[in-house]
């Protein structure tokens, strides 16, 4: 576009200079498909030292960047896949996965694995977020995702470590404690991905849980990413925060 925003040129510098590894584009940064197509090509043809990382939180449903206003085709809820055959959900992760790598994105910020434990949950049941409340439905879904999502060369990150569908509470308008919630049968679908050999990266969600892991997840003197999901679960690869301008934080 004419008018590039003075905050992508800085972006754009940043990318140049080293200071940051990558951009995630959130549904705020698209106007439209010829808009955010000009603005990825333009980062993947900055003079970086390593190619970044261009990533997007593309689930369908609510969780949507790039939908019908965009000018992009639809995706449906994990929760509406949820309840198809894992034929449907092949050809719909297929055709998002193929979206995504058409623009340039090379990193999805999803699935989310967080199981539908309590359906009233604002930021996760309440907005058809998850897959399903069984952990081996949950299991099977993300695989699809993910598997499609590498035929395309695109890298994908489970979400919310280690468990955002108790909640009552949104982590993005302060911390989900999820104390006298949360359940270890929350961790199966990340280890059914793991012992699968798939799982790219990990987002931990802003959660406190004392007793059980201490503290909040994300924060400095909890259990959950040193003794969970590296000791436990024996996961060696990216930990990634959830976001840092949330209210939680």
């Amino acid at each position: 576009t004419k008018d590039i925003d003075p905050g992508f040129h800085q972006v754009m510098r940043n990318l140049e200079e080293g200071i940051v590894g990558g951009v995630l584009f959130l549904g705020r940064n698209i106007a439209d498909k010829a808009d955010i197509e000009e603005m990825v090509r333009k980062i993947k043809e900055c003079k970086c030292k390593a190619s970044p990382f261009i990533a997007i939180d593309e689930e369908g449903g609510n969780v949507e960047r790039l939908g019908e206003k965009q000018g992009f085709r639809h995706t449906p809820s994990a929760a509406d896949i949820g309840h198809d055959d894992a034929e449907t959900a092949r050809f719909e992760f297929n055709r998002l996965a193929q979206k995504l790598s058409e623009i340039g994105f090379n990193i999805n910020l999803a699935p989310v694995v967080d199981l539908n434990r309590n359906p009233t949950n604002p930021i996760i049941g309440s907005l058809n977020r998850s897959f399903s409340s069984n952990p081996l439905m949950a299991s099977q879904y993300a695989s699809i995702f993910i598997e499609e999502h590498h035929k395309q060369g695109l890298a994908t990150a489970l979400k919310h470590f280690p468990g955002h569908g108790s909640s009552s509470t949104d982590s993005h308008e302060g911390i989900a404690d999820v104390e006298t919630s949360w359940s270890s049968i929350e961790l199966m679908p990340y280890r059914t991905l793991l012992d699968r050999g798939i799982v790219d990266a990990i987002m931990v969600g802003h959660l406190a849980n004392s007793s059980q892991w201490g503290g909040v997840a994300t924060q400095y003197g909890s259990r959950s990413i040193d003794q969970m999901l590296r000791r436990q679960l024996k996961f060696d690869g990216v930990v990634l925060s959830d976001d840092l301008s949330m209210r939680a934080v």
